[in-house]
């Protein structure tokens, strides 16, 4: 699982985190997208979760690695890093964490798109983006409800 936070704190409403979670594609909840207390949670395939963890690594970013599985926050609990984007990846070997510094948040962004083919997690993700400011180039808005 995959998780994206961050609160600007001159933002007039709370930025839900987006998380991605890969399940089957026979499953019912591919290519669909629900609201949790933890998130905004979109349902990808393996193939998009391993190319989008491929173009993370290939990014400048530093990871902190650690063995400890860490349970996500909720919008009640979650903890904004003040130095940028909170990117925390989950899986059964532990967990790792890294910031995309404030001034890189769209660019960083932006490479990450290529990875998702399941066409709603993409719409999902370049929708999150937009919240941040980002350029998001022949986004239709009304794509999905």
């Amino acid at each position: 699982m995959r998780f994206f936070f961050y609160q600007p704190t001159d933002s007039e409403y709370f930025h839900v985190a987006l998380l991605f979670r890969v399940v089957e594609e026979n499953d019912p909840r591919w290519n669909t997208a629900h609201s949790f207390d933890v998130g905004r949670t979109a349902y990808v395939s393996m193939t998009d979760m391993q190319q989008h963890m491929t173009n993370l690594a290939h990014s400048s970013l530093r990871w902190d690695e650690s063995p400890k599985i860490e349970s996500l926050e909720t919008y009640k609990n979650i903890h904004n890093t003040y130095g940028g984007m909170g990117i925390k990846v989950l899986s059964a070997n532990g967990t790792a964490k890294a910031t995309i510094a404030l001034d890189k948040i769209c660019e960083t962004l932006a490479t990450l798109d290529g990875a998702l083919l399941t066409p709603r997690a993409l719409w999902e993700f370049q929708h999150f983006r937009l919240q941040y400011h980002c350029r998001v180039p022949n986004f239709n808005p009304d794509a999905y409800p």
